[in-house]
């Protein structure tokens, strides 16, 4: 029989905050981790909400007898960030398709994507 792959919705949320006497390092590195496809640098960040959605489609190649990996993917990317507790809440979004496939067990990926930041 042949095994189906499942369509799969997954999500992924975040909440990052601190205290006003975050060190530099440790507010550019929450900028680092709270980035979202295809946008600027953060730059220092002291508090943040981030949030993804992604409807992972399975994508079989025809006539192939290898094991099948391939994936369409629709995401959806946004960003509620700022600085520092005295300045105002910056957002940042990203809508987009890419694929997915492993060739030889090393994952690759293709994004294409709009990004709104305001």
């Amino acid at each position: 029989t042949k095994h189906k792959r499942p369509v799969v919705l997954a999500l992924r949320h975040a909440v990052t905050t601190s205290t006003p006497n975050l060190p530099r390092h440790e507010a550019r590195a929450q900028g680092i981790a709270n980035t979202i496809r295809d946008s600027t640098d953060n730059g220092l960040v002291a508090s943040a909400l981030r949030g993804t959605t992604e409807l992972r489609i399975p994508v079989d190649i025809p006539k192939i007898q290898t094991q099948q990996d391939g994936k369409l993917v629709f995401f959806g990317d946004w960003l509620l960030a700022t600085p520092n507790l005295n300045t105002p809440i910056y957002r940042k979004s990203s809508v987009g398709v890419g694929l997915r496939k492993s060739v030889q067990g090393i994952p690759v990926r293709y994004d294409l994507c709009y990004t709104w930041e305001g």
